[in-house]
């Protein structure tokens, strides 16, 4: 599947399809109309019940056992390395049907404690792996949500649609932000738990310790990458804004834009600097990060010296400025064709 195979309000290239499978334990009732303490056969109504509520709490177990085994099967890491792997989430992962699983088990473990026929402490624990594995799925619809966006910034920025690649960085930024919300979450889930008797074989305590330590360090990583391809595609609009100033015969205000452009530049030159050496890259970004980069290069140059040629133009000095445009325009070529 590509990578950059399409373009959606959310840019998921796979609808993540809500699907939950309702389980319950129908109750048997007497074979006669009249109250009794007993069924058809003799059985007491009260030695049904013990057997039916073991049963309910063993369904909420092995729906958890199943739900932390489709987590373990879309690993974040192994063995130190990131390794979320974002075609195997859009065609096998479904974070929504494990919220809705979720939501029956623990509405199933207040019934059982209401009953009770859990004691507290029991209900809290599997509360908790359940609130904790609806955390996790979420975790993983947040991370290939940020790298889809950055996916949907390259290709409108090839398509030069500069103010529409604003919109992907922008919600990549607020897709970061719930991702540290819900990894605060998560470490509060795991402290609950950290003192407590879990019987979920797919469940471990340090696996989870280890998957939220890459993704602080993957979120180290890409908060400051994202925040340079939003002020790259803010100086992409302001260069185009300027090239069209001139087109409309108004030098001055090109000036301006062309100054505006550059900064822009220059931040984002600097905010990839920042991410240097810092935490964890994601090898779905890096090219996009590669070729940014080198572009900055011809883009500062040009944006700067543009400006220039225009101010001599204005001011009398058509040659040289006629000239330091054409040198400008190709240099930002030769840059252009080096880094595709």
């Amino acid at each position: 599947m590509s990578q950059r195979g399409s373009e959606r309000r959310k840019w998921t290239r796979r609808g993540v399809v809500s699907a939950a499978a309702a389980v319950s334990c129908g109750l048997a009732g007497c074979g006669d109309d009249q109250p009794s303490e007993t069924d058809g056969d003799g059985t007491p109504e009260w030695s049904q019940k013990e057997e039916r509520r073991p049963e309910q709490l063993l369904s909420v177990e092995s729906r958890l056992e199943r739900v932390y085994e489709r987590l373990t099967a879309l690993p974040i890491v192994d063995g130190g390395d990131f390794v979320f792997d974002i075609d195997t989430f859009e065609d096998e992962f479904d974070h929504r049907a494990i919220s809705d699983t979720t939501d029956e088990i623990r509405a199933d473990v207040a019934e059982l404690e209401d009953g009770g026929d859990v004691s507290t402490s029991r209900a809290e624990t599997l509360s908790t792996l359940a609130r904790l594995a609806d955390d996790r799925a979420s975790q993983r619809y947040l991370l290939h949500q940020t790298i889809a966006a950055s996916f949907a910034y390259d290709k409108r920025v090839r398509d030069a649609r500069y103010d529409a690649a604003m919109e992907p960085v922008a919600f990549a930024g607020e897709t970061l932000e719930e991702l540290s919300t819900v990894g605060q979450r998560v470490e509060t889930a795991q402290q609950q738990l950290d003192e407590t008797s879990v019987t979920i074989d797919s469940y471990s305590h340090e696996a989870v310790k280890r998957e939220q330590s890459m993704l602080l360090n993957v979120a180290t990583w890409l908060s400051p990458i994202n925040g340079a391809l939003h002020e790259m595609a803010r100086g992409y609009v302001l260069l185009s804004d300027a090239n069209r100033s001139l087109e409309d015969d108004d030098p001055a205000t090109a000036i301006e834009q062309y100054r505006a452009a550059n900064v822009r530049f220059e931040s984002a030159s600097d905010s990839f600097e920042e991410a240097r050496g810092r935490g964890q890259r994601v090898g779905y970004v890096i090219p996009i990060v590669e070729q940014s980069r080198c572009s900055l290069s011809g883009l500062l140059d040009g944006t700067d010296t543009l400006a220039e040629a225009i101010e001599e133009i204005e001011a009398g000095n058509e040659q040289e400025g006629e000239s330091l445009a054409r040198e400008a325009i190709q240099r930002m070529k030769q840059q252009r064709n080096r880094c595709n």
